[in-house]
Parts: C-alpha cells; sequence; structure tokens
C-alpha cells in the first residue's frame, strides 16, 4: 500500500482501478493479484481491470488475413505459439508441452463478433467472410484487437494481437453522379484550372489509387485532363482559346480507373460542359446600302424599310437596338426609327416634291448590342438613301409671257405671232416628268 512512487506512469495508471492499491504484485503475480482483486471487484469490473492490463502490456502482434476469405478460417493456433509474444507476464504456460484452456477476455468485444475460439485447441477462426470496406464502415478501422486468455492450472495469462484485414482490389472507382454539370467563360484562358467531381474507391493502396481520363467528346483535344498533386482532385484546362459562338457545348466521357496490379478496375460518368457568352461580337446589317423610294403624297408614319442586323452572341450580348444618325441633313425632321425592330417611317404628313429643298434624304441606320450595358457593346451603321418621288398632283399651268413669239390680247387671251418656226415652244407645265 501507498503511493509507490517507484513505479512508471503506466503502474500508476492502473492504481486508480484498484481504488488507488498499488497494482505491482498483480502484474507479476497473476494468481495471487487475480484472487484478490476477485475478493473486491465485481465480474464487470475484472474484466475491465484485465483488458486495461492486457492493452497497456500486451506486446500485440499482428495477424493478416485478405477479405473474402471463407468463414471459419484459422487466424492462428494460440496452442502452437509462444506465448511470450502475446503478453506481459514473465512467465507464460507452454501450451506447446501441455494442455491449456482459451477464451476470449470480453464475450461483448468486437473481436467477438467477427472471430471465435474453441477452448481446448486454442484454434481462432473466423466467424464470417471480411469485407474490408464493410469493416471500416462499422468500425472506423480494417483491423481489431482480440483479447484472449489462457489458463494453465489455476492461473491464468492475458494476451492480445491485433487481426488485419487485407486489401483485396473488388471495388471499382465510382463517381457521386451520373451526369455533371460545368459552366466555363468563352473568354476563359488557358490553363485556366476548372475542378470537377472526384471518383471515390473504397479500395486501399494502388487499389484505391486514381488514374483520370478523358476517354470521348473532347472535340479537336480543346479539353485536357490532369489531377491536383495537393487534393487528388481532377480539373479540366484548355489547351486553346474557347468560342461559344461556334461550339457552345461539350459532352466529355470522365473515366476513373484504379491501379490495381492484378486487375484494374474503372467507372465513368458525364461532364455536360456549356460554355458562357461574353460579348466579343458586333452586330452586322443583313444588306448596305439601303436605298428606298418614297412617293411624295405619302402620308404620316409610312412604312419606308426595315433594317436588319444579327449578332452571334447569346443573351443580352446578342440583343440589338436600333437608331438613327444624321449625316448629311437631319432626318430625325422627317423619319423615325423603331427602336426595336429597325422599321423606319416618316414623320412629315407629306412630301412636296416641287418644293422640297432635295429630292433625296441620306443617313445612317445605326446597330447597338448589349444596350444595358454601353461600356461593353458594339455599334456599327449603315446607310439609308430614301428617293422622293414625284406623283401627278399638280394641273397644267400654261406660261407664254416667257416665250418669244407671243403676246396678250386680253386677260386670258394670247396671240402667237406668225412666221415663228415650227416647233418653237410657247408654253409649260411646271411638274417633271
Amino acid at each position: 500500500r501507498g503511493p509507490c512512487p517507484e513505479l512508471s506512469r503506466r503502474y500508476h495508471q492502473q492504481r486508480s482501478v484498484v481504488s488507488g492499491q498499488c497494482t505491482k504484485s498483480l502484474l507479476f503475480l497473476p494468481a495471487l493479484a487475480t484472487a484478490a482483486v476477485k475478493m473486491v471487484l465485481s465480474r464487470s469490473r475484472l474484466v475491465a481491470l484485465l483488458l486495461t492490463v492486457a492493452s497497456t502490456f500486451a506486446k500485440n502482434p499482428s495477424f493478416s488475413m485478405e477479405e473474402g476469405r471463407a468463414s471459419n478460417s484459422l487466424v492462428v493456433d494460440l496452442s502452437k505459439v509462444d506465448l511470450s509474444n502475446f503478453t506481459a507476464s514473465p512467465n507464460p504456460p507452454n501450451c506447446t508441452e501441455k494442455s491449456c484452456t482459451y477464451t476470449l477476455s470480453d464475450p461483448q468485444s468486437t473481436a467477438a463478433q467477427y472471430v471465435a475460439i474453441d477452448s481446448r485447441s486454442g484454434q481462432i477462426r473466423t466467424k464470417q467472410v471480411f469485407d474490408r470496406e464493410a469493416l471500416v464502415r462499422t468500425i472506423g478501422n480494417p483491423q481489431f484487437v482480440v483479447h484472449f486468455l489462457v489458463r494453465d492450472g489455476s492461473s491464468w495469462t492475458f494476451g492480445s494481437f491485433v487481426f488485419r484485414v487485407g486489401d483485396i482490389n473488388d471495388n471499382a472507382p465510382h463517381f457521386s453522379d451520373p451526369v455533371e454539370s460545368l459552366t466555363i467563360s468563352e473568354a476563359s484562358q488557358p490553363n485556366a484550372k476548372h475542378y470537377i467531381s472526384e471518383a471515390k474507391d473504397e479500395d486501399a493502396a494502388e487499389n484505391g489509387t486514381l488514374t483520370y481520363a478523358i476517354e470521348w467528346g473532347n472535340r479537336n483535344d480543346t479539353f485536357r485532363l490532369e489531377m491536383d498533386a495537393a487534393t487528388g482532385i481532377p480539373y479540366l484546362t484548355t489547351s486553346r482559346s474557347l468560342d461559344r459562338e461556334s461550339t457552345p457545348y461539350y459532352r466529355l466521357n470522365i473515366s476513373a480507373h484504379d491501379n490495381g496490379k492484378s486487375i484494374r478496375l474503372r467507372g465513368s460518368h458525364i461532364v455536360d460542359v456549356t460554355l458562357l457568352d461574353t460579348n466579343d461580337n458586333p452586330p452586322r446589317f443583313v444588306a448596305s446600302p439601303y436605298v428606298v423610294e418614297l412617293k411624295e403624297n405619302s402620308p404620316s408614319r409610312s412604312p419606308l424599310v426595315q433594317v436588319s442586323a444579327v449578332d452571334p452572341d447569346a443573351g443580352q450580348n446578342g440583343r440589338i437596338r436600333y437608331s438613327l444618325t444624321d449625316v448629311f441633313n437631319k432626318p430625325e425632321l422627317h423619319f423615325v426609327i423603331d427602336n426595336e425592330t429597325g422599321v423606319i417611317q416618316t414623320t412629315a404628313d407629306a412630301f412636296d416634291y416641287e418644293t422640297e429643298p432635295q429630292s433625296f434624304y441620306e443617313f445612317f441606320a445605326k446597330a447597338t448590342d448589349n444596350p444595358s450595358d454601353p461600356k461593353n457593346s458594339f455599334t456599327i451603321d449603315v446607310t439609308v438613301r430614301v428617293d422622293i418621288v414625284d406623283v401627278n398632283d399638280e394641273p397644267p399651268q400654261i406660261t407664254l409671257d416667257k416665250y418669244p413669239g407671243t403676246k396678250q390680247v386680253g386677260s386670258n387671251r394670247w396671240q402667237v405671232v406668225e412666221g415663228y418656226p415650227k416647233g418653237t415652244a410657247i408654253a409649260q407645265d411646271r411638274k417633271s416628268g
């Protein structure tokens, strides 16, 4: 009894289980210590104590078995091994020369769910076909510790070992979604990284190490597939500039295969790449120039012509608004254009060919794309010429006094002087044509 200052830290940890009493004798005199503990502890506390001792001081050798082996496969035969490799006891029994009794330390332990021990032969065998990945999902690890007791007459020896379930390449890589969508701006620079979903493989080591590839859909080798060295996540880069107007969409089949030695397994999924538009194309008029005729007696709002421009960009980038620009005169005094449709109409009630200062009008129609963002827009223009056409809307007016060979003989009477040659003009209608 007492603080036992000469004991190591691990001995002090055991003292807390036995109400503060020194347990050095328990470790090195198993039979006497066990009897003493039974007097003061319940069976459950005894089991806890024995497992604590075994976990703390056992040497824990390991045994491995590949997953998929048949149930009842032999793990180890304790009657044929040197138990000193399994226990911290200084004098373990030699069961290769005499009969011993074997049991698992705790029938409720993890090990007891997966392995069983023959009490007479000492053989520990599996109770099921192991699936390494299922074991990891269940207990969080592909291994567990097996604690056992060996009885030699009246003494008990506590031992343990680690049982590991080895991996085989029995799981193919898989992606969480069969189809993945990715959007990339057509202005994206070559070598920019565009991350995609990684595949998962529950196998270990090279069986779970993945390599990615583009199987098909990579038109003109536009994309390269690489993997982030730090995270292992795959990403796409472009090998050339993108152009949404020529190729707006790619459907890539992405595969992942593991690096198993005996067999390689693979999985794949689809990555749909949609290119986002940028305003990189100006509008273009479908005709140039526009030349139309307008009868002088046409009423106001008479439609003249519809100018039309096209823009291969999408959305707002391809939306076009029209306007008129005066260069030689002021067309807004006579003409107006619909901003959306490009239809040009007259605004004057009528044109009078005889009094108009000119027989035609010439101006520019303008097309501007992306009207919501003037700083990121293109504008082009086209010439529009409107010729004013005369119509017979004036009665003839005879003008005689301007011509030689005529004289007025009354208010409305004129005479032609004799002697003028044939074909001499004596009157004119001021209308043209």
